[in-house]
């Protein structure tokens, strides 16, 4: 169910436009997201959907400044690093900010995962976790696609090789005589 949980977060997070406004039209790999197959494979109703919304907005709006707080630890950090003689203080301090800021983000992304979930019913969890389980295997299958095992689906984003290269293969010189 952490998994389940994951995914959701996951696909909640990626939504961000699509709960501000519906994705543009055009095929997937033109830069749409596959919500509404996603809507399709969970069978999620319009109220479902409205409500996953709301939670994604609720989320964005809850971690924002913590967001904001991060960048600027973030920023602070790299300066103080640039420095001819930085603190070491400073630097573990920051770091330590840094850390508790990502623990927040966290844990404010677990919490809208939890009330998210409640609005899928049995069924619809039980779909969440084959997709749990299908993000699980997306490296394998990318790596058996990139051999030609497999044939990716249509605009998933997989990059082929070019024509006769292996993937992971560096061309090499040959000696210069």
């Amino acid at each position: 169910m952490r998994f389940a949980a994951w995914t959701l977060s996951a696909v909640l997070f990626a939504g961000t436009l699509f709960a501000q406004q519906d994705p543009p039209q055009g095929p997937r790999g033109a830069g749409r997201p596959a919500f509404q197959e996603l809507k399709t494979y969970l069978n999620l109703s319009d109220t479902q959907v409205a409500n996953l919304k709301a939670v994604e907005i609720a989320l964005r709006e809850a971690i924002r400044p913590l967001l904001q707080d991060l960048a600027a630890k973030r920023q602070a950090l790299r300066a103080e690093n640039e420095k001819a003689a930085p603190d070491q203080n400073v630097i573990t301090q920051l770091k330590q900010e840094i850390e508790n800021l990502l623990g927040q983000i966290q844990t404010q992304r677990a919490n809208y995962q939890k009330q998210a979930l409640t609005y899928l019913n049995a069924d619809q969890l039980s779909l969440l976790d084959k997709l749990s389980q299908a993000l699980q295997l997306a490296p394998v299958a990318r790596a058996a696609a990139a051999l030609d095992l497999i044939t990716p689906p249509e605009g998933a984003g997989f990059r082929m090789p070019a024509a006769g290269m292996r993937p992971g293969v560096r061309m090499r010189r040959s000696p210069s005589k």
